[in-house]
């Protein structure tokens, strides 16, 4: 059989419908599970938000940054230099953070579940991986940045600083790289094998992520996308976001073109 014959529900990662009964009772509750699954290392990003629930006294602590950084010891700095990831699960404000996460964890499920089951779940772990390491490197790039300003500068007090958003803005970027790699893979099926409907509708359905991921924000501008203002770490935002764009392609370009 031609292999660019396939069933579009093979290529899709979407098993034929099953009949009805407890056979078709068991197969849809394993396509549940299988897609809770998929989607899991995803969802663990939000654990950042976790311990200033479970643990208030410590990861939610009111104050200025000076005051938070000197009460927790958790912060990103040249004294806590496990601040670097400690830092990620500390509580500077949860509508916003949580806003950004889920908008862009939303795009990226949409995604992910439009390439085939034996590949969603190592794609949505990388991506997970990706957006959470990213957020970590862009703690230790902009303190190490920062530190030599203040030794330069010789004024002022040491460079400090926590919150979700390292993470948060690692996501946006490793979910845009998803979406646009994406977006490829489905382009080059009804280019080259086959133009049906399903493959179409993933094809509209990946135009809609790209638009919603790079059009928007492109739209809102640098300024606001990256949040500069006053009293805000863009600087991490900035290399948070664009590290993990470009780290996640090597990582997944191949399993999702191939």
């Amino acid at each position: 059989m031609n292999p660019l014959a396939e069933s579009a529900s093979a290529d899709a990662g979407i098993p034929a419908p099953s009949g009805g009964g407890v056979a078709g009772a068991n197969r849809r509750m394993r396509l549940l599970l299988n897609a809770a699954l998929d989607i899991l290392p995803l969802a663990m990003l939000f654990c950042i938000f976790v311990p200033a629930g479970v643990y208030p006294t410590l990861f939610h602590h009111a104050g200025t940054t000076r005051e938070v950084c000197a009460a927790t010891q958790l912060c990103t700095s040249w004294s806590t230099p496990w601040g670097i990831v400690t830092s990620n699960f500390l509580f500077d404000g949860l509508d916003a953070n949580l806003d950004v996460m889920v908008y862009y964890v939303v795009f990226a499920v949409m995604s992910i579940f439009t390439l085939p089951q034996a590949k969603r779940r190592r794609v949505s772990a990388r991506v997970a991986l990706t957006a959470f390491l990213s957020g970590v490197l862009a703690n230790l790039v902009w303190l190490v940045g920062a530190e030599m300003e203040y030794i330069r500068g010789g004024a002022g007090s040491p460079p400090t600083s926590y919150g979700y958003s390292a993470v948060g803005y690692g996501l946006a970027g490793a979910a845009t790289m998803l979406v646009i790699l994406v977006l490829l893979r489905n382009t080059q099926i009804w280019l080259r094998r086959r133009r049906d409907t399903r493959v179409m509708g993933y094809l509209m359905l990946s135009g809609f992520c790209l638009f919603a991921v790079i059009i928007l924000p492109a739209l809102l501008g640098p300024a606001s996308f990256l949040n500069i203002q006053q009293g805000v770490n863009y600087y991490v935002h900035s290399v948070s976001f664009f590290v993990s764009l470009v780290a996640l392609l090597p990582i997944i370009c191949r399993r999702i073109l191939e």
